[in-house]
């Protein structure tokens, strides 16, 4: 049994490895663009989506670093962390609600600014 565990654990570690090394060619070859990715579709940008990149890849690492650490259970994640996570991409779904709100009410404005022509 033990060298079914020590064969498994090497595999998902070949699998993992692999998948890294596939990913990681591909972002240096481009073939994975990100061209754009912490910009806005109009090209500035854009803070939101750095915050929301940066508490992803912090609870991603922690879960990483405690799953290396003790591989024999699935990592909790603290409640902290959990509202942290929450409240980032909360934030960047809010400013994306209001670029969206902004443009459809400016262009409700205009249409009722412009009227019947009489």
């Amino acid at each position: 049994m033990k060298t079914l565990v020590v064969f498994v654990r090497y595999e998902v570690w070949s699998i993992l490895g692999a998948m890294a090394f596939i990913v990681g060619y591909q972002l240096l070859t481009g073939q994975i663009r990100t061209k754009g990715l912490l910009s806005d579709k109009d090209g500035s940008f854009s803070p939101s989506r750095v915050q929301m990149l940066v508490a992803t890849l912090a609870a991603a690492g922690f879960v990483l670093a405690q799953t290396i650490k003790d591989p024999t259970h699935f990592p909790t994640l603290p409640t902290e962390m959990v509202l942290a996570l929450g409240g980032s991409h909360g934030v960047y779904l809010g400013a994306k609600f209001s670029a969206l709100m902004g443009d459809k009410l400016g262009s409700l404005l205009l249409r009722i600014g412009k009227g019947p022509q009489d």
